[in-house]
């Protein structure tokens, strides 16, 4: 694939948290310093001089997450099973569903591009007058619906735009349309309660 380094976390693919992959070129990677020692990135040391493992064992320094790794390896395998274009399809559908219900509502405002297939399986938007934290703690307390509200790690775009936190809703292969249309109907409740 022509790619240099390539780091990847498992947890936004089934996966356990804590666990996810390193890929560096092994040409870079002869260029690097350890900057953790112990367990088996050492083949051999006295008091003056370590000589490392090879690559890539040299950097892979303590205990590793073996649950997780295992975890990770299932996780692959779940994806596999179904294909990567299935589950996209399928975000795809949800969204579509999910951003024609919540464009009927007023002063719902859908950020970033309109399509949902520029958008996969996330959802973010503001209802103008209407704090998200509020919205996002009545829907966790009454519908048992937990979204996430807040600026989403770019706090400068937020800024930059002058758009106040919002609401991000994500689907997944797990979800289900039922579920869409009650998160939707209870967003428009909300909507209505506080204007």
């Amino acid at each position: 694939m022509g790619i240099d380094i390539l780091a990847s976390s498992l947890h936004k693919n089934f996966g356990p948290s804590g666990v996810g992959f390193l890929y560096i070129k092994k040409e870079l990677m002869k260029n690097l310093n350890c900057f953790l020692v112990g367990g088996e990135t050492v083949a051999d040391t006295n008091y003056a001089i370590p000589q490392y493992a090879p690559l890539p064992y040299k950097f892979e320094a303590g205990l590793q997450n073996y649950a997780g790794i295992i975890g990770g390896g299932n996780a692959i395998d779940f994806i596999e099973n179904i294909g990567t274009s299935k589950i996209n399809e399928y975000k795809i559908q949800l969204n579509n569903i999910l951003t024609e219900k919540l464009k009927t509502i007023p002063d719902l405002i859908i950020l970033g591009p309109d399509s949902p297939l520029l958008r996969g399986g996330i959802c973010n938007f503001i209802i103008n007058g209407i704090d998200s934290f509020a919205i996002a703690k009545i829907l966790s307390e009454s519908n048992n619906i937990m979204l996430r509200a807040g600026y989403h790690c770019v706090h400068a775009w937020f800024h930059k735009n002058n758009i106040s936190p919002s609401l991000r809703v994500s689907v997944q292969i797990y979800n289900t349309e039922e579920e869409i249309l009650v998160f939707a109907d209870a967003i428009k409740k909300i909507s209505a309660y506080f204007k």
